[in-house]
């Protein structure tokens, strides 16, 4: 690349989520950025794979022992085979699978989004949501004593359900209310909650009278909490699930058609629209720390045979110029299924299609976390029909396999020892360690330049603490510069001097955000809402409209 210029305003080197935001909101702002990767493809642990290149890369890039960077570590894969006795799983089996790879999308850091969450503001404030496509998570699951439930969204949902009493049903309703119109420094708050920020959730709950079925459906499933939860998190928990409901569609989550892979493209795309370079395969082999000719620190760095100068540097956490052992991190327990039925079966699946996205939450006896299932169908483009991608999660203990392994002996089996159809046989399953985060949530105040590093993915279920650290990072970085200011139409970017061209360059019909919501069937049954959401604040959704797809969304 002889025409690369050799000095920047900004090196970012990693197209993780974290790196990706940065590196738009300088490139919106008028910096040069190059942004590179050591590997051919977008994400870095943010990536999603199809089947056979999920499986090689768990394999090629897991760790070592004499690893100083962060690595995916402790990968198990194994297929399973079963006799000619059992025809719905002999329909499919590992060559046949394989054979449709390229109709997966696997992610190694699965994640949902509140529909009134941080990301989905942040995609409509910068109007980045013309990248994205998305659809609205079908069903909200929860066990209790080993039986599936499916968890209410809305008030109809309540009312509607049958192991929900009337006095608990208006119990319910008094509390969401309540919490919905709680404010800390409200003089009436007796009227809501008089309750210290500290205390236990549970303890509050208790206190309001709410039965233990009340409890178990707000604390282990809304809130996705447990008996520690204190009542600000629970409150702060609570209130985000219930003003999500009803904004996309009755449940308080959205998926990433595609996979979770496409969320840190979309900022690249908005990065390079503002002029930031792109340059993957390359690895970083020199850095140094210089004085520029303003006296000024400045990076120097080796590509190659290439040397480029940046008056900053950002690096993600699968960065080689990351040292693991200065910066260490945390992990997450992950374990990926291929299943030919969906969890819970007939008994929370009306049709055994199991919808398009399905979410499970399931506390850990003794711990102050639980695990985490996003259950996917063919309607999220993310494996073909008739199988069902599991992913499983949770804040690594003593190792993937041992972290999870009572949810799955509850919720799978491994075999084919028993005709209950609530648990689903697994295929495939692969077990491992992904790195999630730099520990220590202050890490950006011990950062000054001119070299910083991204913090990861935090196990949590969205993206609204990496968001927060980005924000933090970005403006210690340009304490005097706007994060992602919202980007102009396509028809309104010129490219090069308008005076000397006086042409404009149409970026053509980029995908607005969209929220699918199909029930049943590839076309028949199939309900979806189209919801540009750029325009939201002028166009309120709304609920009672036909929202039928007309599929003329051109995929940027």
């Amino acid at each position: 690349m002889n025409d690369l210029p050799k000095e920047f305003d900004l090196c970012v080197i990693g197209t993780g989520f974290q790196e990706s935001v940065i590196a738009a909101a300088a490139s919106r702002v008028g910096k040069s950025v190059l942004h590179i990767d050591q590997n051919e493809f977008y994400g870095g642990f943010w990536s999603s794979y199809n089947l056979e290149n999920f499986m090689n890369h768990l394999e090629v890039n897991k760790a070592e022992e004499t690893d100083k960077m962060c690595k995916i570590r402790n990968v198990n894969q194994q297929w399973y085979e079963f006799t000619d006795e059992i025809p719905e799983i002999n329909e499919w089996n590992k060559e046949k699978i394989i054979k449709d790879s390229r109709r997966f999308n696997i992610d190694l850091i699965p994640k949902l989004n509140y529909c009134n969450g941080k990301l989905v503001d942040l995609l409509i404030s910068s109007n980045i949501c013309r990248y994205t496509e998305f659809r609205a998570v079908d069903k909200v699951l929860t066990a209790r004593n080993g039986q599936l439930d499916i968890v209410p969204g809305s008030r109809a949902d309540i009312f509607t359900k049958k192991n929900v009493s009337i006095v608990e049903k208006r119990l319910l309703m008094k509390f969401i209310t309540q919490c919905v119109e709680y404010k800390a420094d409200d003089e009436k708050k007796e009227e809501t909650f008089d309750f210290p920020d500290d205390g236990k959730f549970i303890d509050l709950m208790r206190q309001q009278k709410l039965t233990d079925n009340l409890i178990h459906y707000i604390l282990y499933s809304m809130c996705m909490g447990n008996d520690e939860t204190t009542f600000k998190e629970g409150l702060d928990k609570i209130r985000m699930y219930l003003t999500s409901i009803g904004r996309y569609g009755n449940t308080p989550y959205l998926f990433p058609m595609f996979g979770c892979g496409e969320i840190p493209q979309c900022f690249c795309r908005l990065c390079a629209v503002f002029g930031g370079i792109y340059w993957l395969g390359q690895h970083v082999s020199d850095v140094n720390i210089i004085d520029s000719d303003n006296d000024e620190k400045v990076v120097k760095m080796k590509f190659g045979d290439e040397f480029i100068t940046s008056k900053k540097l950002v690096c993600g956490l699968d960065s080689n110029l990351l040292d693991i052992n200065a910066y260490p991190t945390s992990h997450i327990s992950r374990a990926v299924f291929i299943t030919t039925k969906p969890v819970g079966g007939s008994s929370v699946n009306s049709e055994l299609d199991g919808g398009g996205v399905v979410l499970l939450y399931h506390p850990i006896e003794g711990s102050s976390d639980g695990v985490t299932m996003i259950q996917l169908s063919h309607f999220t483009s993310c494996i073909s029909k008739g199988l069902y991608l599991v992913h499983l999660s949770t804040p690594f203990k003593k190792g993937a396999q041992n972290d999870l392994k009572d949810f799955v002996n509850t919720f799978f089996r491994e075999d084919y020892s028993s005709d209950d159809d609530t648990k689903p046989t697994v295929i495939y399953s692969a077990y491992f360690e992904v790195p999630s985060s730099i520990k220590g949530h202050n890490y950006v105040d011990s950062q000054n330049g001119p070299i910083f590093y991204c913090c990861g993915s935090f196990a949590e279920l969205d993206y609204d603490e990496s968001i927060r650290q980005s924000r933090l990072l970005y403006s210690k970085m340009y304490p005097d510069d706007d994060f992602l200011p919202k980007a102009p139409e396509p028809e309104e970017i010129i490219i090069g001097d308008e005076d000397e061209t006086n042409s404009s360059v149409n970026l053509g019909a980029l995908a607005d955000l969209v929220i699918e919501n199909d029930k049943s069937g590839d076309n028949e049954g199939q309900e979806t809402v189209n919801d540009d959401i750029k325009a939201e604040n002028e166009h309120p959704v709304d609920e009672n409209k036909d929202t039928e797809s007309t599929n003329d969304i051109e995929k940027a």
